[in-house]
């Protein structure tokens, strides 16, 4: 059933309770298959009272970071934050469309008539041989296994192809390359169009500092929730533009929509909703594994112009409030604290606890 999220079985053991329950709730009303007018504005009701309580969400930057705040801020009185594409993320498959060819029946065939094609054209076939070949092919859509189908194609292939001098294997590999291509293609036309830039609802954690702030060395800038409704351009951002990020070991959900959006590009007879076209994009975008859920994350997401010119990347957003890193340069933190108080922003170090075990706000 679409909406089911993967189950309680998907649910990464690092989540909050809390958030896990009502992200749940909120995909199920906002990105299931049937989702009606009423589920969706339900859906807003629930995100917007959920960004009310969190108050700030935090964005951690390294040490590169800081030169752009200072310039930014001494420029234009507010700073800027920038729209990622999702290539540029530390995480490969972030955002990435799933790659379920693997298991798709309408793609083998789409695949396996036209390869009934290329030999016989190759080899000028007359009707008898054709059958042969119609009848040797087909009978490899029976074969499960990935690897395995490929290296019957190949058999095939060889077979009819004597002038080959490569290994069935090594033919196989070629068209397992298509394939991976292919889907490389499709994912980076998916990605270059959309603009996303990450916050936190935490700006206290260890392993976030160390992995986005150079080692603790950067800094985390908070934002006031109510400071992006003025980020609109052409939506109310909290309803169109600000997601929460679910994270699961398993997303059927949007392993069974990614297959019938692929699916429709075989066979016409598999069609699409609007409704659906909709939860496929959003859930690629929104959908990470649960290692990653240590980070709470929301995410600020909009479709860039093609091509995208570097101002179309840049939303001006002032922060409320600057946290240093706990092992900051001296003079990265001298002059942070100089900008902060020259444009009334209040400003602290974090510091590692007495127990080296956490990190608190210090002065």
């Amino acid at each position: 059933m679409d909406g089911a999220d993967g189950g309680e079985e998907g649910v990464g053991k690092y989540m909050h309770n809390a958030r896990q329950e009502w992200i749940e709730k909120y995909f199920k009303l906002r990105f299931s298959s049937d989702s009606t007018p009423n589920q969706i504005k339900d859906a807003s009701y629930l995100k917007k009272g959920e960004l009310s309580q969190i108050d700030h969400l935090y964005k951690y930057s390294g040490t590169s970071g800081i030169k752009r705040l200072i310039e930014s801020l001494d420029l234009k009185k507010n700073s800027e934050i920038r729209l990622n594409q999702p290539f540029d993320f530390n995480d490969p498959f972030d955002t990435m469309v799933l790659p379920v060819y693997t298991t798709m029946p309408d793609v083998r065939k789409y695949f396996v008539n036209g390869l009934i094609d290329k030999i016989c054209k190759q080899i000028d076939a007359d009707d008898e041989c054709k059958e042969k070949i119609h009848t040797e092919c087909i009978e490899t859509l029976k074969i499960e296994e990935w690897q395995e189908w490929l290296l019957a194609l190949a058999e095939i292939n060889k077979k009819y192809d004597p002038d080959y001098q490569g290994s069935e294997e090594k033919l196989a590999d070629e068209i397992n390359q298509k394939y991976v291509l292919n889907h490389k293609n499709y994912c980076k036309e998916f990605q270059e169009h959309i603009g996303i830039s990450c916050f936190s609802e935490d700006c206290s954690n260890i392993l976030m500092w160390s992995h986005y702030s150079d080692g603790h060395k950067g800094i985390c800038l908070a934002y006031d929730v109510s400071s992006f409704a003025s980020l609109s351009k052409t939506y109310n951002i909290t309803d169109g533009a600000l997601f929460p990020v679910r994270y699961l070991n398993k997303s059927q959900d949007l392993i069974d929509l990614t297959k019938k959006y692929f699916t429709h590009n075989f066979n016409p007879l598999v069609k699409l909703t609007p409704q659906e076209e909709i939860c496929f994009m959003w859930k690629t975008i929104l959908t990470k594994a649960c290692c990653w859920s240590y980070e709470r994350e929301w995410r600020l997401v909009y479709r860039l112009p093609n091509p995208p010119k570097e101002s179309d990347r840049l939303l001006s957003l002032r922060p409320s409030h600057i946290y240093l890193g706990a092992k900051i340069a001296e003079d990265d933190e001298a002059a942070l604290r100089k900008c902060a108080k020259e444009h009334g922003i209040p400003i602290n170090k974090m510091q590692i606890s007495d127990d080296g075990l956490e990190l608190i706000i210090g002065k």
